[in-house]
């Protein structure tokens, strides 16, 4: 009788160390390798902050003109540019073409 007791314990033991051992491989190799839906929500996010990151970028790049066609401004007496030169009038039509490219770019990406 004692030697029918160790057996059922030994295949108890056997029993649960085969379920433990299967459920840590399967539980190792779900935390190992990403699930296809976290990857979506990861691809995503990614594209998302790219779009805010060239967002960022364009308005930067639009306030710097603007900040560059105030100065222009300021310093040649308002959006005429009366005293100023033909070199200093060419480069402020290129801010006004630039500004207003970056607007439009700005536009299409809201």
């Amino acid at each position: 009788m004692f030697k029918r007791w160790e057996a059922w314990v030994g295949i108890v033991i056997g029993i649960l160390a085969i379920v433990g051992s299967v459920f840590g491989a399967f539980n190792f190799l779900n935390t190992r390798f990403a699930e296809e839906e976290k990857v979506e929500q990861i691809r995503f996010s990614v594209d998302e902050v790219g779009k805010r990151l060239d967002f960022k970028i364009v308005k930067d790049k639009f306030q710097a003109v603007q900040e560059r066609m105030w100065s222009l401004e300021d310093r040649h007496g308002g959006k005429e540019l009366k005293d100023a030169d033909t070199s200093t009038k060419e480069e402020y039509r290129n801010l006004q073409v630039q500004q207003d490219d970056l607007r439009s770019e700005l536009k299409g990406e809201l």
